[in-house]
Order: structure tokens, then sequence, then C-alpha cells
């Protein structure tokens, strides 16, 4: 339920109004200052003073050196985000120091696909380390057990999404809904097959007619929030839902699927977490390609500096939509003459990956 990403460009350019959680009504955010808005179309939660937790698909392939957060702030300061919502976090927000995805995260399509929201997830936590630590917010606090999510509770879902297709940014204002946690077993009807025991559902059971109360893109890593006696609870990382069989938000009957927090505790909790790999060198154009385009040369795909966890690189030589290599260097041969060549390179550890081309992809023509 991360905001597309043709949404999300088209956000950059065209505001809009909007809401978020289809069928939700706004929130002031100082009921729930541990909200996080994240500029790349999601939301996350304060966990600890310097560290976010949300979807591990919120983060994978992101670059942190690009990342700042706005944590327990909204309205007026995120007027400017559909201008430029990473400009936006890094004047109102604190810049992520680095990324940890799950190591077991990955995604599958066993519904539909359309595209990359229709992807189902497992393992779908990651975590934002902040380079300074939150004042003035207290985190929420996590659940540890099953105690807190039992079928029929109602729980709350918060995000910064989408209310509908037609949407081109979130909302300025925190948005909510109530959901029933439902069983296993109505989870299974809804998505045969596609539901593990580290994941719950929840269902808007108090509407038979559309729009739904439902996450929507944009609210993907946000809290699910069981109020108790001593205070709120996150049960639930949003993850998926009915966009997973091509429904539109809010349009159709069908759960949110949310990370059981209790399954991650020791991922989540990890004081000593992988950091996903990415790019230093921003201000420079990395992988680039050295060596003479033309027929009998060897070229080599030279990758920049990361920052992280140390990473394994991987190399990606491409040549009419082939590859040709997977080492450093590939060699120009003759029925290359008068095509291009590129190159990627992918940093990879347990935290995540980061993928670079080389900015002359395509434009590499042997002669």
């Amino acid at each position: 339920m991360r905001i597309p990403l043709v949404v999300l460009l088209a956000s950059l350019v065209l505001a809009a109004p909007a809401g978020a959680v289809s069928g939700g009504h706004s929130l002031d955010i100082a009921t729930a200052p541990y909200v996080v808005w994240l500029p790349q179309g999601c939301t996350g939660t304060l966990i600890a003073p310097d560290r976010v937790l949300t979807a591990g698909h919120c983060l994978d392939d992101f670059p942190a050196s690009d990342i700042s957060v706005i944590v327990g702030q909204d309205g007026n300061v995120l007027n400017g985000g559909a201008g430029d919502r990473f400009k936006t976090a890094r004047e109102h927000g604190i810049a992520a120091a680095g990324f940890s995805v799950h190591p077991k995260f990955k995604e599958s399509f066993p519904f539909a696909h359309k595209s990359p929201s229709n992807a189902i997830a497992l393992n779908d936590v990651g975590i934002v380390i902040l380079k300074q630590p939150v004042t003035g917010v207290t985190p929420i606090r996590l659940s540890t057990g099953a105690d807190v999510e039992q079928v029929g509770e109602t729980a709350s879902i918060f995000g910064y999404g989408l209310t509908n297709p037609t949407d081109f940014d979130g909302p300025k204002t925190l948005q909510a809904g109530d959901m029933k946690v439902i069983s296993a077993g109505a989870c299974e009807k809804a998505y045969p097959k596609a539901v593990i025991a580290s994941e719950l559902c929840a269902e808007d059971l108090a509407h038979t007619k559309a729009p739904f109360i439902t996450a929507c893109g944009g609210d993907s890593g946000g809290p699910f929030v069981l109020q108790t006696p001593g205070g709120p609870v996150q049960i639930g990382v949003t993850s998926w839902g009915p966009e997973v069989k091509d429904a539109k938000c809010g349009r159709k009957h069908l759960p949110g699927v949310y990370m059981r927090v209790s399954s991650f505790a020791s991922f989540i909790n990890d004081p000593n977490p992988v950091i996903e790999p990415f790019p230093i060198d921003t201000k420079v154009d990395f992988p680039h390609v050295t060596g003479q385009a033309k027929v009998g040369a060897t070229l080599t795909c030279n990758p920049g500096r990361y920052g992280g966890s140390p990473a394994k690189l991987s190399y990606k030589w491409v040549w009419k939509n082939q590859t040709i290599s997977t080492k450093n260097t590939a060699k120009a041969i003759r029925s290359m003459k008068g095509h291009s060549v590129g190159c990627s390179i992918t940093a990879r550890n347990a935290g995540g990956h980061w993928t670079e081309f080389a900015p002359r992809v395509g434009r590499i023509v042997i002669r």
C-alpha cells in the first residue's frame, strides 16, 4: 500500500485535495504523535527515540541518504509535500542514518499482476534508524503477545495515504479508521493460501456498502493500534489488502493484512541491525563505465561508495535487453557494433539492497 510510483511522481507536479484511510476520518496529530510521515509515500511509527517502524516494502531499494522523516507534525508542515515531498521532509524532519529490512522479506503475485500494488508481502517489516533522537514524543508501545490480538477486537489504522484512485497526493492531516480483527479462517477465504501465522487480518464489519474503511496507497507501514487501559499498543504494521486482487481502494469488502508485531520482536528490537546499503557519493553519478566503446575493447563497471553494513556487489551488463555478463567487465564484440550497452550494480546484505544503473545506460554505443 505504498503510493504507486506513477501517482507519487504525479503528486510532485500536481496537488489535489485528498484524504486517507478510505472511509476514515481526520485525527489531530496530538492524539497519536508517534505516527510518522515518510516522503516516499508511506507511514510509520516511532517505537524508540531513534527508531521508526514501517513496512519492509517502503524501504527496500530506497536510498537512506535521501530520506528524512517527519514525526508528530502535520497540517501546515506538510502543505509543501505535494510540490516536493523529499524537500518537505528535509526541511521539517529528521534524517535517516540507515534502513534495515527483515532478511526474509519478499513479495509475490498470487492474485493479480497488473502493477506493483498487486503484490502480497511476507515478513514485510523494516526499521528506520534516525541520525538523532526525537524529543517531546513518546514512542508507541508494541504488542508482545496474543493477549491483545484477539479476534473481534476493534483496533484503528492510521495513515497519510490516498482515499481513492483519483487522488494525486496524501492528506495534510492524519487519518484514522476502526476495523475488527478477524479470524485466520475468514482471512483465508478472502486470500486463499496467502496469509501466514505472522500476519493478522482486519476488516470493516460496520458497513455493507462502499466506501469501506481500509488502508490505501500511502498507508503502508502505518500502525494498527489497539487502545488499552494502559494506553495505545501497536499490534500490526499495515502491509497489503484488497489491491492485491486489483480492487480499487475502499470499493470491495475485503480484509486488510497486517504484519503481527509480536512475531517480529527480535528483528524490531535488535540493538545492532544490519543496515541496508545506500550510496554515499550522491553528488557523483555511479556506477560509471570506463574503457573505449569500440569492438575488441574491455569495458569496466565501476561502483561508487556505499554506506550501511558490509555488502556484496553483483553486476549485470545488458545489451539488446539481454544479460551478457555478470562480472564487473564485459567485452565489446563485433555484433554489438552500432548498438548500446550498459551496466548495473546491486549492493546487497541481510538488511536490504540497492541497485544503481550507469548514467549512460543506453548511450554507450559500440563503434
